[in-house]
């Protein structure tokens, strides 16, 4: 179903991220209460996620376990709102992966435009939660044979 020419589910995502943002805006200029960043253990075993749709508020810091990776929102191969995979067994791991240890990422438009709820592509192939930075730099640890890495 459309409504204005859009999915319904992306006029209800920019609708809870335009409340969401408004309602932030108020809470920081009446004095209330401000958005909490949760230091980890190791910022090496860390990584941000977006639960939904809203103000920096939806954003969270988690600990990224041990023999586990974020997906890319381009890997099709994984469940749609899954936010990790296990790369333990290299082997079962498609040939066309790469694994990337990501030193530095930026947060560009694109991401912000997702946790606002509006870029739809990412919305309809990976929904919520969602792990923002599509620009990274980092060390390939492990390539699959069919990709120019191997």
């Amino acid at each position: 179903m459309k409504v204005l020419g859009q999915d319904v589910s992306v006029v209800c995502n920019q609708l809870l991220a335009m409340i969401g943002n408004i309602l932030q805006w108020i809470l920081r200029v009446c004095g209330g209460k401000k958005a909490v960043s949760r230091q980890t253990t190791s910022p090496d075993s860390a990584f941000v996620s977006i639960d939904g749709p809203g103000g920096f508020d939806r954003l969270r810091i988690c600990e990224l376990p041990e023999n586990k990776a974020t997906l890319g929102y381009n890997v099709s191969i994984f469940t749609k709102g899954s936010t990790l995979v296990d790369i333990s067994d290299k082997s079962a791991l498609p040939s066309d992966l790469v694994i990337v240890r990501v030193h530095y990422f930026s947060i560009n438009y694109a991401d912000i435009a997702i946790r606002w709820g509006l870029y739809e592509s990412a919305l309809r192939f990976v929904g919520w939660p969602i792990v923002p930075g599509f620009d990274v730099s980092g060390t390939v640890e492990w390539a699959g044979s069919d990709t120019t890495f191997a």
